[in-house]
């Protein structure tokens, strides 16, 4: 409201004010900070909001679409997301694969990424990706998913000198991990469940920079799973 803070030199409507009658859409909502959580609950639950200044409520209809990258359930369990909030938001979901689990979509978004790159950078001489630039592609792991896949491909639009991209010129953080087998050191021998569970634990980690949040994501479990197995094999 007017007046309400400094700089507040007239009203205006809020997100929900204006999503009314529509569809609010909140991206990256696993990033959202626990006291912001507590007030989108209450307006979930009540479909009211005050406008900051004001001593009057007023009504919203507005249909919540959320989206988010990160295991909600495993926030939940590391007590970085509302357990309450994630039951109200949670009605219908759809799940994304991420692009590691659906590499044969990987030729595609790259012909699409590199046409868009093309469009904003008109004075690139890239055209097309080569073959074994495309098996370097296929071969790995994508943490960051699409938009990683988008950045590289933009990289590249930018820094290759010919027409064609060759292996050489994308990163080596890219290259270097495609190369690297997958089975974690397992050799021939069969080892126990619980064996792999530790060994695997620790490369993830460490492949994901000693990230434990994005481990726990990549591998399905929560904070006290990974943690667990990380003991194991600390022990």
């Amino acid at each position: 409201m007017r007046g309400a803070f400094s700089g507040a030199t007239s009203d205006r409507h809020g997100l929900f004010a204006e999503a009314h009658g529509g569809t609010l859409f909140l991206d990256e909502i696993g990033e959202m900070g626990l006291p912001l959580q507590a007030k989108l609950l209450h307006v979930l639950e009540v479909a009211r909001v005050r406008p900051v200044g004001s001593d009057k409520e007023r009504n919203v209809d507005v249909r919540i679409v959320a989206a988010t990258n990160r295991n909600l359930r495993a926030s939940v369990s590391a007590g970085l997301f509302r357990e309450d909030l994630l039951y109200r938001l949670d009605v219908i979901s759809v799940e994304v694969p991420p692009l590691r689990r659906r590499k044969e979509d990987i030729p595609r978004l790259a012909a699409h990424f590199l046409s868009v790159a093309q469009s904003r950078h008109p004075k690139a001489s890239l055209r097309r990706l080569s073959r074994d630039t495309m098996d370097v592609l296929l071969g790995y792991a994508w943490p960051g998913n699409v938009r990683e896949l988008e950045h590289l491909i933009e990289r590249v639009t930018l820094l290759c000198p010919g027409s064609e991209a060759t292996a050489e010129d994308l990163p080596k953080n890219v290259t270097g991990a495609a190369s690297e087998t997958s089975d974690a050191g397992f050799g021939d021998k069969v080892l126990p469940i619980r064996d792999i569970q530790r060994r695997y634990a620790t490369w993830a980690l460490q492949k994901l920079g000693g990230a434990k949040m994005a481990t726990c994501e990549a591998l399905g479990i929560d904070s006290k799973t990974l943690a667990k197995w990380l003991k194991e094999s600390d022990g």
